[in-house]
């Protein structure tokens, strides 16, 4: 990706940010507990399938005073062709709430990047946006789209499930 498409990626996402933040009256809410579970991952740009787990935590935005804002962190192997690698992710998230839609829960958020494969490593940054959907009342599956920024940038669709 050229510099010039990454500005214009960043720059339509830190604008929303704003945006869907004042035009929510988010109400004081109770966090929820801490959650992890597996995860597939589809990368583009050879990456394939991977296979990973995430753990959720809700406490970010009690912790800076931001209702709606969580913390993850994910782990996933990839099996790209002629070899393997992995990647660990630290990302923030913000709860989107839809007005009459309890059971979905859209997000949007960034963090770090970190891939290792063939006896090296490149940091970078993810900017991304996904949901939340209710299973059972302590169950959640979510789906969510990220670009990775690296060198090699590239767009990674991951599915899961929350427990």
């Amino acid at each position: 990706m050229t510099k010039a498409s990454v500005a214009a990626v960043l720059g339509v996402l830190l604008g929303a940010i704003p945006a869907a933040v004042a035009a929510q009256d988010v109400p004081s809410v109770v966090p929820r507990p801490i959650q992890f579970g597996p995860e597939v991952a589809l990368g583009s740009g050879g990456w394939d399938l991977a296979v990973g787990g995430r753990v959720v935590y809700p406490g970010l935005g009690k912790m800076v005073t931001v209702n709606g804002l969580e913390a993850y962190g994910s782990w996933d192997l990839h099996f790209p062709e002629g070899g393997n690698m992995w990647e660990a992710n630290a990302n923030a998230t913000y709860n989107v709430t839809l007005a009459g839609v309890p059971k979905l829960s859209p997000y949007v958020g960034g963090g770090l990047s970190y891939i290792h494969g063939s006896g090296a490593g490149d940091l970078g940054f993810n900017v991304l946006g996904g949901a939340r959907f209710t299973l059972a009342s302590k169950f959640h599956a979510f789906a969510e789209a990220r670009i990775a920024f690296h060198d090699d940038s590239h767009l990674v669709a991951t599915f899961g499930v929350l427990f």
